[in-house]
């Protein structure tokens, strides 16, 4: 018979809780942009509307699987001089991994959307006037079909413009070259149905 054994904790103590580590899991989709000296923001639950400020100090090598999503464990430096954090709180963390001033952005649906045609399928049969007609997609051109594009409209019709990316943060995408600041994309259309 093995007998497993487990010393049980009796005392946690610090010498001071002014400086601590925060112990971050960062997915493995973005770890390759998260080095040592990058600064971060986190918030805790006990404190949702308070954002605090931390900077990298290590980015472990070793992988963790938990319930098939790799996480790689990054420690951030906390200053804590106002002694409201506390051991063990649960934080969100958001890492700046690079900082971009005066630059053009458009929203990531405009970099999906594709629209509508106002060509119908023309039929005079009776079955084909009862049942709604289906718009065609717009035709792309073979060199805009796997490169980043947007729709601007000219002249009332929608155009295809090619784009060059930069950065993004998850909801928007810089422009490098392709469209100004002046022209306004495309991210949806309404269709209006008259009574």
């Amino acid at each position: 018979m093995v007998a497993s054994l487990q010393a049980p904790v009796l005392f946690t103590l610090a010498r001071t809780l002014t400086q601590m580590e925060l112990l971050l899991d960062v997915d493995e989709a973005d770890i390759g942009s998260v080095k040592v000296g990058q600064s971060a923001s986190f918030t805790v639950d006990a404190f949702p509307n308070t954002h605090f400020s931390a900077t990298i100090t290590k980015v472990h090598l070793a992988s963790q699987t938990i319930e098939g999503v790799v996480t790689y464990q990054t420690r951030l430096s906390v200053d804590n001089t106002q002694d409201i954090l506390r051991p063990g709180m649960t934080s969100t963390a958001d890492i700046t991994v690079a900082n971009v001033t005066n630059s053009l952005l458009v929203p990531n649906t405009a970099l999906r959307f594709d629209p509508p045609t106002t060509r119908q399928e023309s039929s005079n049969s009776f079955v084909s006037q009862l049942l709604p007609k289906r718009p065609h997609q717009v035709k792309k051109s073979n060199s805009a079909i796997n490169t980043p594009h947007v729709w601007i409209l000219e002249n009332m019709q929608p155009k295809l413009i090619e784009v060059t990316t930069g950065l993004t943060d998850g909801l928007h995408t810089q422009i490098l070259s392709g469209i100004t600041q002046s022209q306004a994309v495309i991210i949806d259309v309404i269709n209006e149905t008259t009574p």
